[in-house]
């Protein structure tokens, strides 16, 4: 019960104080830049004009719709060639821009995807190294590969 005073008093004062409401900073564009960027405005030269800015009201380039609202190939157009890359696939072809089939991918279909319980247990990575890495048992790490599916190397 004893809370609720302290907390009003302790609000109240910090409610009084007039550093919340003198602190704010507008940039000054014609003075120089320093170090931790722009100074700032005198507080007797501050407009509304340093806090309204109108343009982002107002669209700026959009890009022309083609055919069917698309703005690249209409879907009827698609041809096969436009999903398969061409060219010579071999290791020392250091021309091929795409490297197709050259590496094998690390990780499954979601490349931005890697949770860490797959990558540590489900890999072949050494149970050593892992315990060495995460500071967990060996033991609880041979069990954990053998419930998510690793190899015990």
């Amino acid at each position: 019960m004893m809370k609720f005073p302290i907390l009003f008093v302790f609000s109240f004062i910090l409610s009084s104080s007039y550093a919340a409401v003198q602190d704010f900073c507008v940039a000054d564009y014609t003075a120089p830049q320093g170090p931790a960027g722009y100074s700032c405005k005198n507080p007797e030269n501050v407009t509304v004009d340093d806090f309204v800015y109108s343009a982002l009201g107002v669209p700026d380039y959009t890009a022309p719709q083609g055919p069917a609202g698309y703005s690249c190939k209409i879907p009827a157009n698609v041809t096969v060639d436009d999903f398969v890359y061409t060219g010579l696939e071999v290791a020392g072809n250091t021309s091929n821009i795409n490297n197709l089939g050259i590496t094998t991918a690390l990780v499954a279909q979601f490349p931005g995807v890697q949770l860490l319980e797959n990558a540590l247990f489900q890999s072949d990575f050494p149970t050593e190294l892992i315990a060495q890495t995460t500071l967990l048992d060996i033991a609880q790490i041979k069990k954990l590969k053998g419930l998510l599916g690793g190899c015990f190397a």
